[in-house]
């Protein structure tokens, strides 16, 4: 029967009357209130069998924690204390499982988060198997999206799980009731999934997909945490074929407002329960409420059971078609209608475009690539083997590292728990580089500032935005750096040694001041203070390119891949630096590694356009370059143009249309002079290529950082004026 809003308010009025009943008159009640309708009579008796397992689960919760609370008095403070290897710093978690707390690993000078078990569940010795058991599975999972899990152990009486420290926020956090544009959502969705399928792979089911679980760092990698860890709450026996993704039915596990209709039942659960609960947390990214509410958890049960959410286009007109199409499935009431692997979903989702949204012809590109990405991806792997065996490892040779030392992270050099919120929020948004990002971000940093204005990173951050926003608009550079020097030299006066300081410091001299000398001492002094700091070896690893060192450049940015091996923004300028190094296939190789970590991520289908043009390779090059047009928000018809002018003429019918089209953009609005210097240059036009570089060189734009080594302005290096401006730059002939 369709469940029309009379029907509902019908069974909602009937149960909460019979709920109020001992169970002995509950089936007599019913005889009478549903008049015979056996199908509203199966809709109550299932709240009612619902309802009942979760008042028991809640219960036996409560009454455990309650006891582990007695176990263990909270007046005993654990800061300070030793546990193992781990001396606890500060807590940085609660809930029902226990106590998460930032500890230091002596051993190998990490940080680590260590999770303490209440103590009443330790003293279960079959409750502990099991979660020793659901654990190390969840440690044998390797992926970039899910937390890992250095030990479970036990000493000084505390039962214990170590696991990376990761720094950021949670999606809950993150969200504060908010949408999210739908790039980010999708980001954090599709990397989500990513996880999933992955441990789906290994018979692992989280179970309790939720905001909460889901951590954000500050360059927007998302990390799945606590898989299996509801496994411990289980008070009755497992099925022998556990691994294989069931679980006992009859009993409610999860977080009810994420529960999929299988779990709020009490059934055995599969992958597709996980799949459920991740479209409810997409759902919720994208319409800034959840999908399933109410007042009590036994109403948000009975919306998820009998209720269809309302559609996101209703609540926000924009919501691509598609997008809204691949929700909807997910939150099928029904799992054979549902997407029945996280590979179908994740097709499905690296297939929806952003806002604007993607062309037809885009979508298909993202969607086919992936298997030739993956492809790509074994042989960079095969290519890295071989390098290892020939020794191939600069920077053992050339660049040297210091001794790894250990430091506070800068985010945590300040007491106001809220301004390093706010950092972290910076962070993040610096990390997408948009013009809108960047201011975003530059705002979180100030408000750090006056909550605590002794924060140096908070300073370091406002100057890296300014830095950024100056070099995207060459127009305002001058007014941009003059408050980026302004920030780190405060930053400096706070504190001399903060890493972040030394390394914004060189980029300024790099970027906009193109003291070359002066930014190498800057990032030396970076890199001595803190070898393993990832961002100062990428940073590093550019103005190495930017002067050919490139040999050197490739060490320092495989450096910076070592210590950060999922950062977008490290994946692809490794990859741009070996296009700038003349090594195309290395370059391609790499670039598809990046967008299979993120199809999403526009900068590397453009840097991968660049190589395809260079090579010879138009037709990739357009697609790729229509791709990162869509994925960066333009006009949907600039993609669309860029492959009909193709389609049309070719290479040359492209390159005319976009000088056309560069030109018209320019008398209306700041255009950056790289832009058309290329299309001048792809034209063969040598005369006006030039002019718009000599205008670049007098904004001091960042056009002009790569004129030595960027493969586009090949064309131009016999030309003596070409000649003159790289003099000029002071770069060695």
């Amino acid at each position: 029967m369709v469940m029309t809003p009379e029907r509902y308010k019908q069974i909602k009025s009937i149960f909460q009357s019979a709920v109020e009943l001992p169970r002995s008159e509950q089936a007599i009640f019913l005889d009478e209130a549903c008049s015979g309708d056996e199908g509203l009579r199966r809709e109550i008796e299932d709240l009612l069998s619902s309802h009942g397992r979760v008042k028991d689960s809640i219960e036996a919760i409560a009454s455990e924690v309650a006891a582990a609370m007695l176990a263990e008095p909270q007046s005993r403070s654990l800061i300070g204390r030793q546990i193992g290897a781990y001396q606890i710093i500060e807590q940085i978690g609660r809930g029902g499982m226990g106590e998460v707390y930032l500890a230091q690993d002596g051993r190998l000078g990490r940080k680590v988060a260590l999770k303490l078990l209440p103590a009443k569940f330790a003293a279960d010795a079959e409750r502990v198997r099991r979660f020793e058991q659901e654990a190390r599975s969840a440690s044998a999972l390797n992926h970039p999206n899910v937390i890992v899990i250095f030990e479970i152990g036990a000493a000084d009486g505390a039962h214990y799980i170590a696991t990376e420290y990761v720094a950021g926020q949670n999606l809950r956090q993150m969200m504060a009731g908010e949408r999210m544009s739908f790039g980010a959502a999708l980001s954090v969705a599709t990397q989500v999934t990513n996880a999933l399928a992955e441990a789906h792979k290994a018979g692992v089911l989280h179970r309790d997909i939720k905001p909460e679980n889901l951590m954000v760092r500050p360059d927007g990698v998302v990390k799945v945490l606590d898989f299996g860890l509801a496994k411990l709450l289980d008070r009755r026996p497992e099925f022998a074929n556990d691994a294989g993704g069931s679980t006992a039915s009859g009993m409610v596990m999860g977080t009810a407002r994420y529960m999929s209709p299988e779990q709020a039942r009490g059934q055995e659960v599969d992958a597709r329960t996980d799949i459920f609960s991740l479209g409810v947390t997409l759902y919720e990214m994208i319409a800034g409420k959840a999908p399933f509410d109410g007042r009590t958890s036994m109403d948000v049960i009975a919306a998820i059971l009998h209720v269809n959410p309302t559609p996101l286009s209703e609540l926000r007109a924009e919501t691509p078609a598609d997008l809204e199409q691949v929700v909807m499935r997910a939150l099928h009431k029904d799992r054979e209608e549902r997407y029945q692997t996280a590979e179908e979903l994740l097709a499905d989702l690296t297939s929806v475009g952003r806002r604007p949204p993607l062309s037809t012809n885009s979508e298909a590109r993202v969607n086919s690539l992936k298997a030739r990405y993956r492809v790509a991806r074994l042989a960079a792997a095969l290519l890295t083997l071989l390098l290892v065996a020939g020794g191939v490892f600069f920077y053992t040779r050339r660049i040297a590292a210091p001794a790894p030392k250990t430091r506070p992270a800068a985010e945590d050099r300040t007491n106001n728990p809220e301004a390093k919120r706010l950092y972290l929020k910076g962070q993040y948004e610096f990390s997408r580089r948009t013009s809108e990002s960047l201011k975003k971000g530059r705002d979180a940093f100030e408000q750090a500032i006056k909550l605590d204005p002794n924060y140096a990173a908070a300073w370091v951050g406002v100057a890296n935005c300014w830095t950024v926003m100056g070099q995207i608009n060459s127009a305002h550079q001058s007014d941009a750096i003059t408050q980026a020097k302004a920030a780190i030299t405060r930053a400096l006066e706070l504190d001399e040694s903060l890493v972040e300081a030394h390394a914004a410091l060189a980029l300024i001299k790099t970027q906009h001041e193109w003291d070359w000398e002066g930014a190498e001492r800057e990032y030396r002094r970076a890199l001595a203070l803190d070898a393993n700091y990832a961002p100062g070896w990428h940073w590093y690893a550019m103005h190495l390119s930017l002067l050919g060192r490139h040999d050197e450049a490739i060490s320092a940015i495989r450096r910076a891949e070592e210590l950060d091996p999922v950062s977008l923004v490290i994946n692809c300028n490794h990859g741009w630096i070996l296009w700038c190094a003349r090594r195309n296939d290395e370059a391609i190789a790499q670039l598809r590694k990046t967008i299979d970590l993120d199809p999403y991520f526009a900068n590397a289908h453009d840097k991968l356009a660049n190589v395809h043009e260079t090579t010879g390779q138009y037709a990739e090059a357009i697609e790729h370059r229509a791709i990162s047009s869509d994925l960066s928000g333009a006009r949907p018809e600039v993609g669309a143009g860029m492959r009909a002018a193709y389609r049309r003429g070719g290479w040359q019918e492209f390159a005319r249309r976009e000088v056309g089209r560069l030109q018209r953009e320019s008398q209306a609005r700041y255009q950056n002079p790289k832009y058309l210097a290329l299309a001048w240059a792809r034209l063969g036009d040598k005369d006006r290529a030039l002019e718009w570089l000599k205008r670049g060189y007098a904004e001091r734009s960042e056009a002009m950082l790569y004129l030595k080594v960027d493969p586009r302005y090949d064309s131009l290096r016999d030309d003596q004026r070409f000649v003159d401006l790289l003099r000029r730059m002071r770069f060695s002939p």
